[in-house]
């Protein structure tokens, strides 16, 4: 595949602790209770609009919304700091990618700002050509509006596409693009729900370079 489009959180970044730690600073700010870590990352690959209210029993008014993605925002960079790493074997396979003349992207469901944000903090940019967030698109994962916009973008076609993540909403993505999908086991979403709509899991990233067609 001439065009790989990976996730971001939880597929080449473990930020479950510090995304699962930013809801739950969010709700403390606003009176809401927390929740379990395990239900925030369940929700890992959805836009904060579609989280929070998930996370609540009552429906939010709009402005308490905004204000929980602003809270989230503010702290997000604090728990990064100290919870956030690269998964280990990630960095070189990048390198190996670009090295073999694939074209890179992230398509995630941060904003623009934070994908550029997190790459640069995690060395992870200078191998992406197109870093697309939730903002830059009118419908954000499930849908496939992210890669349609980076094959468009690319000049290259669904059969040339590949799209790596470590959740459901990522398959969906991919699939409902058209393109050929890749599920990694070490992020989100366990192996049975990635397995029905993915093309390929892996448990490890030297099975994804193999999967990739790298070393």
């Amino acid at each position: 595949m001439k065009l790989v489009v990976f996730d971001l959180d939880g597929t080449l970044v473990d930020s479950r602790t510090a995304i699962a730690a930013s809801l739950n600073s969010a709700l403390r700010e606003l009176g809401r209770p927390p929740v379990s870590a395990a239900r925030g990352i369940a929700l890992i690959g959805l836009p904060l609009v579609e989280i929070f209210p998930r996370l609540v029993t009552d429906p939010l008014e709009a402005t308490e919304l905004v204000a929980l993605v602003a809270a989230y925002k503010a702290n997000y960079g604090a728990h990064a700091a100290l919870h956030e790493r690269v998964y280990v074997g990630i960095s070189a396979l990048l390198q190996a990618l670009a090295e073999d003349g694939r074209i890179l992207a992230i398509a995630t469901s941060k904003s623009t700002a934070g994908a550029e944000q997190a790459t640069r903090r995690h060395g992870l940019d200078t191998h992406m050509r197109y870093r697309l967030g939730v903002d830059a698109v009118a419908r954000p994962k499930p849908a496939p509006d992210m890669v349609l916009e980076i094959m468009s973008q690319a000049g290259l076609a669904p059969a040339q596409t590949v799209v790596v993540g470590d959740t459901s909403f990522d398959m969906h993505m991919g699939r409902a693009a058209g393109t050929r999908t890749i599920g990694v086991t070490w992020g989100s979403h366990p192996r049975d729900e990635l397995a029905p709509l993915a093309d390929v899991v892996v448990d490890e990233v030297a099975e994804l370079a193999a999967a990739l067609g790298v070393a």
